[in-house]
C-alpha cells in the first residue's frame, strides 16, 4: 500500500493537471459522456453479475423505478458535478490568464528597470572619468609648468619641503641651485617670445638630459630654474651646476645661437628654513650675475659648511 500510495498521487497530479489544460465548454460534453458509460455500465452489472432474469437492452431502456431513480440521481451529481468543474475550471484559467498577464507587465517593468539602471550606471561611470580627467588636469595645471612640462614653483616648494625633513633625519646632505639664463630679456626684444619659449623648452631639456633621476628641475619664473640635489654635497652640486654650465654654452639654440647662464650654488644646514634656504641660492645667484655672469658661485663658502657640520659633530659627542 505504501508503494502504491506515490503513484496513485503522481497519476491523480497529472490527472489534475491534465483537468486545468481543458476547456471549460468541454465539461458538459465529458458529464454527459460519463453518464452514458455509467448507464450502460451500471445495467451491465444488474444483468451479468446479479443475474436478473430481465434482459440486457431491457434493463438499459426500462430499468426497475428505484434502479431508474438512483441512476437518475447518479447522473444529475455527474451533471452537477460537470457544471461545478466547468465553473471551477473558467476560473482557474482567468486568474491564470491573469497572472501570466502580471508575470509579464512585471518582467517588462524588470527588464526596464534593469535597462535603465545599466544606462544610470554607463553614465554614472562615464561621468567619474570625467571627473578624474578633470582633477588629474587641475593637478597637472596647479603642479606642471605649461610651457616646459616640468614642476613650477608650487609643486618645488612640497618636494623642498619633503627633503629638508629628510635631510634632517638622516643627514645625507642636500644641495640646492637656482640658475638664470644671461640676457634673457634681449632674446625676446629681438626674436619675439615665440622663439624666447622654445629656447626656455631646449633649455630644460638640456638640463633634464644632464641631471640625475633623483633630482628635481622646476620653472621658478620667466627664464629662472631651480634644482633641487638630494643627497649631494655643495661640491658635488657645484660639479654638475659646472658641467650644465658648459654644455648650455656649447650649445647651439635654435634661431639663437649660443646662450649662457648663471648658477647659485648652496647647501642646507641645520636649522636652515625653505625661505633662508632659498634666499641663501638667490644671493648665489645674483653674486654670479653680479661677477660677469656664466659663472658659478656658492654660498655659502665651502669652509664655512665644513666648520658648521664639525660644530654639530662636536655638540652630538658632548
Amino acid at each position: 500500500m505504501l508503494e502504491i500510495l506515490p503513484i496513485s498521487t503522481l497519476l491523480g497530479s497529472c490527472s489534475m493537471y491534465k483537468l486545468m489544460t481543458l476547456r471549460p465548454d468541454s465539461m458538459p460534453v465529458i458529464g454527459s459522456v460519463v453518464a452514458c458509460l455509467f448507464w450502460f455500465i451500471d445495467s451491465a452489472v444488474d444483468t451479468f453479475i446479479f443475474q436478473t432474469n430481465r434482459l440486457y437492452l431491457e434493463d438499459l431502456l426500462a430499468p426497475d423505478v428505484p434502479e431508474l431513480w438512483m441512476r437518475v440521481q447518479i447522473v444529475l451529481l455527474l451533471m452537477a458535478f460537470s457544471l461545478l468543474s466547468m465553473s471551477m475550471l473558467s476560473r482557474h484559467q482567468r486568474v491564470r490568464k491573469k497572472l501570466k498577464k502580471y508575470k509579464t507587465e512585471f518582467e517588462n517593468i524588470v527588464d526596464q528597470r534593469t535597462v535603465d539602471m545599466s544606462l544610470t550606471n554607463t553614465q554614472l561611470r562615464e561621468e567619474i572619468l570625467e571627473r578624474q580627467k578633470i582633477e588629474e588636469k587641475l593637478i597637472q595645471l596647479a603642479t606642471i609648468d605649461p610651457l616646459t612640462s616640468i614642476p613650477n614653483r608650487r609643486k618645488f616648494d612640497e618636494v623642498l619641503e619633503y627633503e629638508m625633513n629628510r635631510d634632517s633625519r638622516y643627514k645625507n646632505e642636500l644641495s640646492l641651485i637656482f640658475c638664470d639664463l644671461d640676457y634673457f630679456k634681449k632674446i625676446n626684444d629681438k626674436y619675439g617670445h615665440k622663439i624666447g619659449d622654445d629656447a626656455l623648452k631646449a633649455f630644460t631639456q638640456l638640463v633634464s638630459d644632464n641631471i640625475r633621476k633623483t633630482d628635481v628641475i622646476a620653472r621658478w619664473g620667466g627664464e629662472e630654474f631651480a634644482l633641487l640635489l638630494p643627497e649631494t654635497s655643495i661640491m658635488v652640486a657645484a660639479s654638475a651646476a659646472e658641467k650644465l654650465r658648459s654644455e648650455t654654452e656649447r650649445f647651439d639654440f635654435p634661431h639663437v645661437g649660443h646662450i649662457t647662464a648663471s648658477f647659485g650654488v648652496t647647501q642646507y644646514i641645520e636649522g636652515d628654513t625653505e625661505a633662508s634656504l632659498i634666499n641663501r641660492a638667490d644671493d648665489a645667484l645674483y653674486k654670479a650675475k653680479k661677477n660677469g655672469r656664466n659663472r658659478i658661485e656658492m654660498l655659502p663658502p665651502v669652509k664655512t659648511i665644513k666648520f658648521a657640520c664639525s660644530e654639530k659633530r662636536s655638540e652630538e659627542k658632548a
